[in-house]
């Protein structure tokens, strides 16, 4: 195997600290040492200097294999560097060198398809996209000449530009297929196959072809998990195609799980994508979908959530929406989970009512007091005419914080709220037209309310006393109905509902 010499210099760290001036040495990389440090500098997104790298070596090889693979690898990193150009005039000085082979065919169809892609981007004529499309063909038709028994790469180059460039997926889908007639495992093959037939799903559909439509939806979606299974963990594509046919069938839970396989996959995820699916399940009610990628947002990163909440036009609205896809964390009693995504959306700075309230009454139940109370305050700032809000502060501080030094403070400020909750609450419950659902909620609240502030308000003697002679009599009429024999069946006075908070999330 030829040696390819490469200068490297040592770093500052590695000289003597005095003496003379050292010159650094001439290591030699093997060839292959070349090709795997060109691949470390791709997939860390060093492209120019895998390129540097791989043309000192082409230019000092004469070894044909060397220089095949070189070149191969040397076509990823130009298209990598957005040059399918400068790939192309690398690939024509080499093949005019060198015998005809499978790579280099298959190195100048990819540098086509590139060209291709870049040509449509920048609106060059349709004569020229054509061309340079004819260009890809023929390089995979001459590559699957070279072809050994069992190498499908071109089969499955050609295929793919018939399924995205040809807009012809009936022939892709068939060609697969004849590929895995021959190697039934072959995950790039299936790959291929759940791609191509993403879109005969999707046109038998367009088709009105339900029953068609269905049985395509059920082949790709086996091809693409299979091919999943097969491919490096590093390959999206099988996941991104498995998110599209799960949302356009409405399984948003599975749409939404195929988007945290991509998540998890890539060095930086999309958020994008999983902001898209929180927004779109959350309006649609479908919270066991939303709250998955919601939970996902909130452990890669809370701040993005917050961010992207703040930016939208309809704040409130939004962040009211997304809030309700707490319920199945709550359900869960997975409270910590619920609390991150709230607090996301509080420091989006909303003002929407329902966010503050679920965040407060999670705070509460989870024993964070002194942050339970800012968000019950801040709930109240937001809607001043509400009881419900009153009591469940004035709960918060009865039973929680009245604690310390401060205790009479703490719980004479708990008297209050329930005061002005029992006047609120009475005053709308004197309106007219209140609806069932609404009287319900008010007399919920002053009927807590007022047991609390019964219950919290210091006795005065004489009104001790009073209670103290009223139990007495109570007690001696007990007994006298006991001794008739009206006692064990007779109506029973239920004791008074306990006081406490009125505090529910709401969803």
């Amino acid at each position: 195997m030829l040696f390819a010499t490469l200068l490297l210099a040592l770093s500052p760290s590695a000289l003597p600290a005095a003496g003379p001036a050292v010159t650094p040495p001439i290591l030699a990389l093997t060839d292959d040492a070349v090709f795997a440090s060109a691949r470390t500098k791709l997939r860390q997104g060093a492209a120019d200097v895998a390129v540097s790298e791989l043309n000192a070596l082409l230019d000092a090889t004469s070894d044909p294999d060397v220089k095949r693979q070189a070149a191969d690898l040397l076509t990823d990193a130009y298209l990598a560097l957005g040059d399918p150009i400068a790939a192309l005039d690398m690939l024509e000085g080499v093949m005019d060198e060198q015998p005809a082979h499978v790579d280099f065919e298959l190195a100048n169809g990819r540098a086509f398809v590139a060209w291709t892609n870049q040509m449509i981007a920048s609106g060059a004529t349709q004569e020229d996209i054509d061309l340079t499309r004819l260009d890809a063909l023929s390089s995979f038709e001459n590559a699957a000449e070279l072809s050994p028994a069992g190498d499908h790469r071109a089969l499955i180059g050609e295929a793919y530009l018939y399924l995205y460039h040809f807009g012809d997926h009936a022939h892709a889908l068939e060609m697969a297929s004849a590929g895995l007639e021959a190697s039934p495992d072959d995950a790039e093959l299936l790959l291929l196959r759940g791609c191509a037939g993403v879109y005969e799903t999707y046109n038998a559909s367009v088709a009105g072809d339900t029953e068609r439509a269905d049985a395509s939806w059920n082949t790709a979606v086996a091809d693409l998990r299979a091919a999943a299974e097969g491919l490096p963990r590093e390959r999206l594509e099988p996941w991104g195609q498995l998110a599209y046919l799960y949302e356009s069938k409405g399984d948003g839970v599975q749409a939404v799980r195929a988007a945290l396989e991509i998540a998890d996959r890539q060095p930086e995820p999309d958020f994008d994508n999983l902001y898209r699916l929180a927004k779109k399940y959350s309006f649609e009610r479908n919270w066991n979908a939303s709250s998955l990628a919601l939970q996902k947002m909130t452990a890669l990163s809370a701040i993005e959530l917050t961010r992207r909440v703040r930016a939208e036009s309809e704040l409130d609205m939004v962040a009211t929406e997304l809030s309700w896809s707490v319920g199945p964390f709550v359900q869960r009693n997975d409270r910590a989970t619920a609390l991150g995504i709230l607090r996301a959306l509080t420091r989006a700075e909303t003002n929407a009512i329902d966010v503050w309230h679920n965040y407060a009454v999670l705070l509460d139940e989870t024993g964070a007091n002194a942050d339970a109370k800012v968000a019950y305050e801040k709930r109240i700032e937001l809607d001043p005419r509400n009881p419900r809000a009153y009591n469940d502060l004035a709960s918060l501080l009865h039973r929680s914080m009245a604690t310390g030094d401060n205790a009479d403070e703490v719980r004479a400020e708990a008297r209050e709220l329930y005061a002005k909750c029992i006047e609120l609450a009475t005053e709308q419950l004197a309106e007219e037209n209140l609806a069932d659902a609404r009287r319900n909620e008010l007399t919920t609240a002053r009927t807590l309310a007022t047991n609390s502030l019964d219950e919290i308000t210091p006795k005065s003697p004489e009104r001790a006393l009073g209670g103290l002679l009223d139990g007495l009599l109570e007690g001696l009429g007990e007994a006298a109905d006991g001794a008739s024999g009206e006692g064990a069946g007779g109506e029973g006075g239920a004791p008074a509902e306990g006081a406490g908070s009125a505090g529910e999330t709401n969803s």
